[in-house]
Formats: structure tokens, sequence, C-alpha cells
């Protein structure tokens, strides 16, 4: 037996009418999909090229920036594995102006 006040029982003045027969967030869902999930997938989708200048920036500007220095491992290094993370940058309409990649460290 439901109480009367169990939170799935709506009463009210609610009008059918002012209920979308869509989920709103469903062009949101789809869009997030397109996003890859690993290195591979980036290079290998349709927008393969965009992913593989995003990754050239993000790795120009670490040169850039001085953030490393390209060294032989020692037998004492201790290695950092690293993964790729990658985003769409929007504009207010949703559309997409730029493919972005950042390399993040694990761990």
């Amino acid at each position: 037996m439901i109480s009367p006040r169990h939170p799935t029982l709506i009463t009210g003045d609610a009008s059918e009418a002012n209920i979308l027969p869509f989920q709103r967030r469903a062009h949101k869902t789809v869009e997030a999909s397109m996003i890859p999930n690993s290195y591979q997938q980036a290079i290998n989708s349709k927008d393969g090229v965009k992913w593989k200048e995003a990754i050239s920036k993000e790795l120009n500007n670490m040169k850039r920036l001085e953030v490393w220095t390209i060294r032989d491992k020692v037998p004492k290094d201790h290695l950092i594995t690293c993964t790729w993370v990658f985003k769409v940058k929007e504009d207010s309409q949703k559309r997409v102006i730029e493919h972005k990649a950042f390399i993040k460290s694990k761990g």
C-alpha cells in the first residue's frame, strides 16, 4: 500500500499540456558521446584531424613553457603515467568551435 504522502503521488492543478513529450537534455547527451575517451578513439574518429591538431597544440605549449626536459631514463626514475583528456569548446548555440586536448598524470 502506498502512503498518501509518497513522493510519486502527484496531485495538483498541473496541466498535461505543460508536460514535454521528450527529454530536454537529450541533445547534450548525444554530443557528449562524440567526445573520445582515449587517444585511439580520438585519432580514429571522424574528427581525428581536429583532435590531432589539439594534441599538437598542447604538446607545443608544454614545450614552449618548458614543462619538462626530455632525457634518457635511469633505473632509479619513477615514471608517472599519463592519459589524454578531450573536450570541445562550444559557442552560445552549442556549436563546436574548438577541439581541446589535455595531458593529465594518473595517480
